[in-house]
């Protein structure tokens, strides 16, 4: 994945991926290096700011960043399933800080987007 991403320093999958790989070995800095380059390198897309505030609910922590960071990838206008996981993310880091409207009121917007038989957890 380094390799990809310096050769094409825009490549999300590889960004993504990489990311993903740091976190799982526990490399939390490096993780949120990779994502906040790949926010740099691609700030229209949802995709780096989701996995970034994914992984500090993940860790129990900055749930205050991660709300600003779900904040950002909604402003770059997700679709369908992205779409739902942003107000699903944004309703368990409320709820995590205590401000329960905006719990309630994302997790009412990720239900509207639902498919039937979907089952939200």
């Amino acid at each position: 994945y380094r390799n990809e991403l310096s050769s094409s320093p825009n490549s999300l999958p590889a960004a993504i991926s990489l990311s993903r790989l740091e976190g799982r070995r526990g490399r939390t800095a490096e993780q949120e290096l990779v994502l906040r380059n790949a926010i740099q390198a691609n700030p229209q897309s949802p995709g780096p700011y989701l996995v970034l505030a994914i992984s500090f609910l993940q860790r129990g922590e900055r749930y205050a960043e991660g709300v600003e960071l779900a904040e950002n990838a909604l402003l770059q206008g997700p679709k369908g399933e992205e779409l739902r996981i942003t107000y699903v993310l944004l309703a368990n880091l409320n709820g995590r800080l205590g401000n329960s409207e905006r719990e309630s009121e994302y997790s009412r917007l990720a239900a509207q987007l639902a498919e039937p038989g979907d089952v939200e957890r």
